[in-house]
């Protein structure tokens, strides 16, 4: 008798491919083989639990906060309301590197670290950065270190040009044309436009000979979405020299201020392929780091519910409770229509921003995923097709802080 598939298991070609757990198969495996990597009827539990909470890490990625402080107060701010007006805190990067060691002896199949440094804003520890970039250079020299940021680009100095110099790369902010932009971020500074500080900072780094490494990203509103203002901005760019392929647009996700999702933000999130879930629910993968020593599981919403532990911690305490926070908050585990979908693995629920504002089955494109997955199968390009989906979305939070969903 031929065994019966679960709904994850889709055919291409010659093989099988589970949707969830990405695993592929050769169309003749055994009865055994396909229940060992829970391709059958039953095995539906199995196959997210291995999906989330097996984690076999080839990276860690690291979110440093290095401080709370900020030159601005912009309305889109996921983070606004953890803003200081000084910190005087800073994160022990002995503790660091301990907390790394421990983190690679538990998993040993890491051959990259991923460093992202955001905020606040960044570059006003830009000195601190440096060492920390070099203190883990030093520590781990058999791993490869990709390093970015994300900036405002307010402020220019000695110290902030090399730090942006000894990253891989970095992303700045600038949200349009100024009237776009000035509405959206407000300058703590009197008589200050923080567009024109940020495109003459923008022209600075290009003349310093950094325009390969650079990015400039706009997060821009429904009502900003026009096709005028899109025009102008590219042509404000690539009139100051920014690479037209370095040029990243966003839409603007839910914050503590302003919770209701923009329609735009959900057609991004509800038509777009994900591979993996997003940064909270990747167990023991992406972590962020504040100048309290403090490690959370997510950006969007630094609070105590999201704090997984200190540096100090054992590994294994971060992990226990990475693991409940996912298994308690993670929407897909809570929605009974997740649970059932064929495709959950190419959505996950989205953002971690909605927790709690909506269900993902009310709002998803189910009907849309289920087809495009069916015309790769049809021709057998659906592992292809999942690697190129894995590729762009691991591409996008390399040279990004945030996910394409959020930039």
């Amino acid at each position: 008798m031929t065994p019966e598939l679960n709904h994850f298991v889709f055919q291409s070609s010659e093989e099988l491919v589970n949707l969830t757990t990405k695993k592929v198969l050769p169309i003749d495996s055994s009865d055994e083989e396909l229940r060992k990597n829970a391709f059958l009827v039953g095995q539906e539990k199995e196959a997210i639990e291995a999906a989330l909470f097996n984690p076999q890490p080839l990276s860690i990625s690291l979110k440093i906060i290095p401080t709370w402080e900020c030159n601005l107060r912009c309305t889109h701010c996921f983070v606004l309301h953890e803003l200081v007006k000084e910190d005087n805190r800073q994160i022990d990067l002995d503790s660091l590197i301990i907390f790394v060691n421990s983190y690679l002896k538990k998993y040993q199949t890491v051959k990259k670290i991923y460093v992202a440094f955001i905020g606040g804003e960044p570059t006003l520890k830009a000195e601190f950065n440096l060492k920390t970039m070099q203190t883990l250079r030093d520590s781990f020299p058999d791993l490869k270190l990709i390093t970015t940021c994300t900036s405002n680009g307010i402020k220019m100095n000695e110290s902030i040009a090399d730090f942006f110099s000894e990253l891989t790369h970095f992303v700045i902010s600038l949200d349009g044309t100024k009237e776009l932009h000035d509405a959206q971020r407000k300058s703590l500074e009197k008589d200050i436009s923080p567009f024109e500080e940020t495109l003459k900072n923008i022209r600075k780094l290009i003349s310093l000979g950094l325009r390969d490494k650079m990015y400039v990203q706009a997060s821009l509103a429904e009502d900003a979405m026009r096709d005028q203002e899109v025009l102008d901005f590219h042509k404000i760019l690539l009139m100051a020299g920014v690479k037209y392929e370095n040029i990243m647009f966003g839409v603007v996700a839910p914050t503590q201020q302003k919770k209701e999702p923009e329609e735009n933000f959900l057609a991004v999130c509800s038509k777009s392929a994900y591979v993996r879930p997003c940064c909270k629910y990747r167990l023991m993968k992406d972590f962020v780091i504040d100048s309290s020593n403090n490690v959370y599981c997510d950006y969007f919403n630094a609070d105590n519910k999201n704090i997984l532990g200190k540096l100090s911690d054992p590994i294994e305490k971060i992990a226990h409770s990475h693991e409940q926070i996912i298994r308690s908050s993670m929407p897909v585990l809570n929605d009974e229509k997740c649970q059932k979908c064929p495709v959950i693995g190419l959505c996950w629920g989205w953002c971690c921003n909605t927790i709690g504002l909506l269900r993902p089955s009310d709002h998803c494109d189910q009907a849309g995923l289920i087809s495009r997955v069916k015309a790769n199968a049809s021709v057998g390009n659906l592992v292809n097709f999942l690697d190129d989906t894995k590729k762009n979305d691991i591409t996008l939070s390399e040279k990004s802080t945030a996910c394409s969903k959020c930039t």
